[in-house]
């Protein structure tokens, strides 16, 4: 490492990546699905950023989405609890 900051590289690009995520779901320009998909086929990811987070237990920031935004991760976690995500 060339220079000192706060975090982990690794978790700060992943960071990157779930803002830039839930900017694209509240938007309305990707489902949870097709961000899940791009980030697996086209980035490699094993599983994509809203289901990363769930696994990690590491919670959104919730308080900062919008209404819309946080009924759709409800909705979202309610079907991959049920195993239907």
């Amino acid at each position: 490492m060339d220079k000192e900051i706060n975090g982990f590289i690794a978790n700060r690009i992943l960071n990157a990546i779930r803002d830039e995520a839930l900017f694209l779901l509240e938007g309305g320009y990707a489902s949870i699905t097709d961000i899940a998909a791009a980030c697996r086929t086209a980035l490699g990811h094993p599983r994509g950023p809203f289901e990363l987070q769930d696994m990690s237990g590491v919670p959104f920031r919730i308080e900062d989405s919008s209404p819309q935004i946080r009924q759709t991760l409800a909705d979202w976690a309610e079907r991959f609890a049920r195993g239907s995500a």
